[in-house]
């Protein structure tokens, strides 16, 4: 099985299977077809295929079969606990993949956000939103411990049921490695009439 850092990263190799996730996140089990109504912009064919991706990387697992007309309906969860997907699809795409799946990423997220400011009622405090940015100094071994660490809190809530007093939320996180010093200082440097 794949570490947390490694799952993470995996979720966003395909927009169509991120946005899968998305729809599974909130905590509802669905059927193809519940999927299907959910995300109607999306080809079924290609809606299947990464649905499957998804169930044999372990992120997603049949949860219940019923059968109907002679067919087997099969009944979707997101699989609590550690998923990988194929390796080398990470290391294989461009930085204009890379660029792309961000902006997907990034597109749920404002797509999750605007779904909610529609309510008929909102109160950011009163609904604990919150969206914060802020840069900290680690190794790759501290950065990878953080990372373990916010990834164990989430998971122990990961198990909870739908009740009352209770609403499902939309939690992500990023990490970004920043600039490397000496370009920072370079580009200060230039600011301040150097040579390039």
């Amino acid at each position: 099985m794949a570490e947390a850092g490694s799952t993470s990263a995996a979720l966003i190799l395909h927009p169509e299977r991120m946005r899968i996730i998305l729809a599974f996140g909130r905590g509802i089990p669905l059927t193809a077809q519940g999927l299907a109504d959910l995300l109607p912009d999306v080809a079924r064919a290609t809606l299947y295929r990464h649905l499957s991706i998804l169930v044999d990387g372990g992120i997603i697992e049949v949860v219940a079969e019923h059968r109907v007309r002679g067919a087997v309906e099969r009944t979707y969860a997101l699989r609590h606990g550690e998923a990988s997907l194929p390796e080398g699809e990470l290391e294989a795409a461009s930085p204009e993949d890379h660029l792309r799946y961000f902006a997907s990423f990034a597109a749920s997220l404002i797509d999750e956000y605007a779904r909610y400011l529609r309510r008929d009622r909102i109160d950011p405090a009163a609904d604990a939103v919150m969206f914060r940015m802020g840069t900290v100094y680690l190794s790759d071994a501290e950065a990878a411990d953080l990372a373990r660490e916010m990834w164990t809190a989430f998971a122990r809530r990961v198990g909870t049921e739908p009740a009352p007093g209770r609403t499902a939320r939309t939690f992500a996180a990023v990490s970004i490695p920043g600039a490397d010093p000496s370009q920072v200082a370079a580009g200060a440097q230039d600011t301040q009439g150097g040579t390039r």
